[in-house]
């Protein structure tokens, strides 16, 4: 097998720091190392990207966040979940996207 030379993050262009944030989102399966394979740039680029891009990387909260999920209140989960996170939940900071609820809540599917 040969190996093939990938871009380093100083040559990277706007377009191609798009394509890893893109492909992060978009392919949540991929690890750090297919993404770098698939684009040819180097795992430190894509780490980087994502990084100065302030995107939090750790697997198990890589998901994007939909702000108007609750525009329109049109089914009975999103009244429930909206009313209880208005009761008794707790919404983080400007630095996270997130809101806790007690472990009894558990089973709400929004």
């Amino acid at each position: 097998m040969v190996a093939t030379k990938k871009i380093h993050y100083r040559n990277l262009t706007e377009d191609l720091k798009k394509k890893i944030i893109n492909i992060y989102y978009d392919r949540k399966e991929l690890t750090f190392v297919e993404i770098s394979d698939l684009l040819g740039v180097s795992e430190g680029s894509v780490a980087r990207v994502l990084t100065e891009s302030g995107i939090n990387t750790k697997r198990k909260n890589r998901y994007t966040l939909n702000e108007e999920y609750f525009n329109i209140i049109d089914d009975e989960n999103k009244a429930y979940i909206l009313g209880l996170l208005y009761a008794d939940g707790y919404v983080g900071d400007n630095h996270f996207n997130n809101f806790v609820l007690q472990l009894k809540d558990r089973d709400i599917k929004g």
